[in-house]
């Protein structure tokens, strides 16, 4: 724009072009205002979406948590073999072990405190114990046989522990913390003993 206008031919001039301004920047705000509408309506549709996502994604969960006790035998314990009982306590104890801390030298556990372990409900045989464990070295690699005391045992590194095998034994002992202090899975919760 030019200076101000000195002859009223100018000023009308002067007043045109500042009218054809002001009109376009009326423009550009209407403009604005419908792409703003528009960018709303497209921020809503993708909330409305987001929360579907995050609906479905806690209706997998529970069903891979569910999947998760049916795998490791905690659907129905009733019909679970003195094999797979012996499987399940081991397993279960010595994550539990390794999720608790301490030295390494006390994690192995002993064909005889499984049996313990399993009475009253189930009087286990040594030589099921030992088939149990054949059972869970083939399931989980991590677990390994040695002694303790001089006497046959099986143990787990903490390091070998999987997310899997921590969120199986999660599952099957109702808990959640186990994962956290094994893993450092972030879903897990609070502190149990």
């Amino acid at each position: 724009m030019s200076a101000i206008p000195h002859s009223p031919e100018e000023a009308r001039e002067f007043l045109g072009k500042l009218k054809d301004r002001v009109d376009h920047l009326f423009e550009d705000i209407v403009d604005l205002e419908a792409t703003t509408e528009d960018h709303e309506e497209r921020i809503a549709e993708l909330e409305a979406e987001n929360e579907q996502l995050r609906e479905r994604v806690d209706e997998l969960e529970a069903i891979a948590e569910q999947a998760m006790v049916v795998a490791s035998a905690g659907h129905d314990p009733d019909g679970e073999s003195k094999v797979e009982r012996a499987k399940r306590l081991t397993r279960n104890e010595l994550v539990r072990r390794a999720a608790m801390g301490g030295p390494a030298r006390d994690r192995p556990i002993t064909t005889t405190q499984v049996r313990e372990m399993a009475r009253p409900e189930t009087e286990l045989k040594w030589q099921t114990v030992k088939d149990g464990w054949a059972d869970l070295g083939e399931e989980w690699p991590c677990f390994r046989e040695t002694t303790k005391d001089g006497t046959q045992a099986l143990t787990v590194s903490r390091s070998d522990i999987s997310k899997s095998l921590a969120r199986a034994v999660e599952a099957n002992l109702e808990r959640d913390d186990l994962a956290k202090r094994l893993v450092g899975d972030n879903r897990a919760g609070g502190d149990q003993g």
